[in-house]
């Protein structure tokens, strides 16, 4: 008995960021899971090299026993994938005689973002009897090719069995025989079990995610942003940097997948910043270049007019939390204060003041207020008569 094996294998190629960060373990060796589901495949026939269907179609159900390993590197081809399916599939319309026959038996799986499909071919010397059923058993590899690290589901997809050989007594293509045995594709396939895979080849890569999956640019301050990360060190750390500000550390899974959330700090001002996954190496390191934050909004209270001279009552309320906010009276379109002080904020982030005016002259001015540590600001508009 002969043993191949087929899978789709895809190249990742990511950004790397040239840094060093924390020490990472090295991966747990593979072990062999195994896990047994019923599965159900309908619409099976049998046709012969004409495509003629041979007896009726009928619902074939069967336990299947999978093993693999896990966790592997997608880049090792020695993977053992061992599939053992008990029950023999129902030959329809009788039993066949056939002459040095030979019979190629095909399960194929969706692996996740992969496929596999594994085969067994037997040849048969002399005379061989098929019907009324055919024996499956088992059916392995150990050549089997990850494309994408991750955790991959196994799911049974198709069944094909296919059968050549000659009439008894008979030689050359006049008594050539093939007959073909197939089901429909399985729908709602289950998950046979769970794969896990890494690649500590590949190039880490890492997004920015809102709470329904969307990528995200901006946040404002204090916001909390998800983030996910793939093909860093497996188990390895990971720190996660706003700028130079570390603002979570997190450890990869064996598949070297991470996810999690920061804080944007709330002093941290209004620009684009950049974003660094830091892990063992360069490659195993990525950034996101353009987060900009927002500042949040400021709610401002200021009369529109007031007597030349008098105090103007100021109350504003979004700022940190016992930051210091400066007060100023400008004139528009100029940076330079007519009247200024400077408050600390309550718990709430709240002050409330009154600016001196006594020594400005009357006309159009802009009250404005602006947070120290958080750059936090608003202005309004007030004439003094």
């Amino acid at each position: 008995m002969g043993v191949a094996a087929a899978a789709t294998s895809l190249a990742l190629v990511g950004a790397g960021l040239g840094a060093v960060g924390t020490a990472a373990a090295a991966p747990p060796a593979a072990q062999q899971i195994s896990n047994t589901v019923n599965v159900t495949f309908t619409g099976c026939e049998l046709t012969d090299k004409d495509g003629d269907r041979v007896g009726d179609t009928f619902i074939w159900t069967t336990p299947m026993t999978l093993t693999v390993e896990s966790p592997v590197s997608g880049r090792d081809l020695d993977h053992v994938v061992r599939l053992d399916v008990p029950n023999a599939l129902p030959w329809p319309g009788g039993s066949i005689q056939l002459d040095n026959a030979n019979a190629v038996t095909t399960f194929r799986f969706a692996a996740g973002s992969d496929g596999g499909t594994l085969l067994r071919r037997r040849t048969y010397d002399g005379t061989t009897t098929f019907g009324p059923t055919f024996a499956i058993g088992e059916l392995s590899t150990d050549s089997h090719v990850y494309g994408l690290a991750g955790h991959k589901a196994w799911k049974p997809r198709s069944v094909e069995v296919t059968v050549r050989g000659n009439a008894p007594g008979t030689s050359g293509s006049d008594g050539f025989r093939n007959y073909t045995l197939t089901c429909d594709p399985v729908r709602n396939a289950p998950t046979i079990l769970t794969a896990a895979v890494y690649d500590l080849q590949a190039a880490a890569r890492l997004s920015l995610r809102r709470a329904n999956g969307r990528g995200i640019t901006t946040a404002r301050q204090g916001a909390r942003v998800r983030f996910e990360g793939t093909d860093f060190e497996p188990l390895g750390s990971v720190a996660i940097k706003l700028g130079k500000r570390r603002v979570a550390t997190v450890r990869a899974d064996v598949t070297g997948a991470v996810v999690g959330r920061f804080r944007v700090p709330p002093t941290a001002r209004a620009k684009p910043w950049i974003v660094n996954a830091v892990g063992s190496s360069a490659r195993k390191s990525a950034q996101v270049k353009h987060l900009y934050v927002q500042h949040r909004k400021v709610k401002l209270k200021a009369p529109a007019r007031k007597r030349a001279g008098a105090r103007v009552r100021v109350v504003a309320a979004g700022f940190v939390a016992k930051e210091r906010v400066r007060v100023q009276l400008r004139v528009p379109g100029k940076r330079r204060a007519r009247a200024a002080t400077v408050v600390r904020a309550n718990k709430k982030g709240r002050i409330t003041t009154r600016l001196r005016t006594a020594r400005v002259p009357r006309g159009y001015y802009r009250v404005v207020v602006t947070g120290r540590a958080s750059g936090r600001n608003a202005d309004r508009s007030i004439y003094l008569r």
